[in-house]
């Protein structure tokens, strides 16, 4: 995935690389939440999916429990001129709106 930080409003940006075949998208996606489950520590963060958003197929967050910091996933279909789609993860982290210590 290619990130970004954006320093100014917090937040970590990432996008996944384009594939024309959706059952590979679907593989991708999954298989990050589930590195997110494995990473995150289960005390904290919680994962559920969520309504998809505009231009979104699928989507989920983790939010942590503690801080109200959260990561979304979506898995975003994009038509292209012929009239097929390719398929993206995007994944955006948000840092806490009021950290606590």
């Amino acid at each position: 995935m290619d990130c970004s930080v954006d320093g100014i409003a917090n937040y970590v940006s990432c996008y996944g690389s384009a594939t024309g075949n959706k059952e590979e998208a679907d593989r991708r996606f999954i298989r990050l939440i589930n590195e997110l489950q494995a990473v995150l520590p289960s005390d904290r963060w919680r994962g559920v999916e969520a309504q998809p958003g505009i231009d979104s197929i699928r989507s989920y967050t983790y939010e942590d429990q503690n801080s109200g910091a959260h990561i979304d996933i979506d898995l975003i279909a994009r038509p292209d001129m012929e009239g097929d789609y390719s398929y993206l993860i995007t994944s955006f982290g948000w840092a806490a709106t009021e950290p606590r210590l």
